[in-house]
């Protein structure tokens, strides 16, 4: 998988997004585990916390 250049993480402003999202943590936890937020290294490593997320999701059903 081709990783992401630090330019491409600033053109895209993802340190903006990530302090958004930290915004709308309740917690000093939440807040800070927000601003640690990297994308995936890998494919694999993607696909793999997609299908958790999916089960986890789809334990509510």
């Amino acid at each position: 998988m081709i990783s992401i250049t630090d330019k491409t993480l600033q053109d895209l402003e993802f340190k903006t997004i990530l302090e958004t999202i930290s915004d709308l943590c309740n917690t000093e936890t939440g807040k800070q585990k927000a601003l640690e937020i990297i994308p995936f290294k890998t494919e694999e490593t993607l696909m793999d916390s997609l299908l958790q997320t999916s089960e986890y999701v789809a334990s509510f059903s």
